[in-house]
């Protein structure tokens, strides 16, 4: 949503005054940052053995990363993916990676990459 509000700088241009939508698309980092879940998806969907994923932040110190692959999940692959993803959330964050079978849509029937459980600071 934009604001009405000049910039203090005297630019003027246009200034968001509120962010809308979903926001468990955004995750937020150690630091506070909150970023769209692209952030993360993009590590994921540059990995050709993934084929299907859920990313579910459930702490500023834990985030759950559900994958589906074509053969088992090995040490080098899940540490590419918690080193990105410990790259934009914190060093300090577990990042817990799942093999699993099959990843099940949400009770609406929609498929959802990216949950957040965390408030965005305001």
């Amino acid at each position: 949503m934009l604001d009405t509000k000049a910039c203090s700088c005297g630019r003027g241009l246009p200034l968001l005054k509120e962010i809308q939508g979903r926001s468990t698309d955004f995750l937020v980092a150690r630091d506070g940052t909150v970023m769209h879940g692209l952030a993360l998806v993009y590590i994921l969907r540059d990995l050709p053995q993934v084929k299907a994923f859920r990313i579910c932040q459930e702490s500023l110190k834990l985030t759950q990363v559900q994958v589906v692959l074509e053969a088992p999940l090995d040490a080098e692959l899940r540490a590419r993916i918690e080193r990105g993803f410990k790259a934009r959330l914190g060093a300090d964050v577990q990042v817990d990676v799942q093999q699993v079978e099959a990843i099940a849509p949400e009770k609406s029937g929609k498929f959802r990459y990216v949950v957040s459980k965390v408030a965005a600071p305001r």
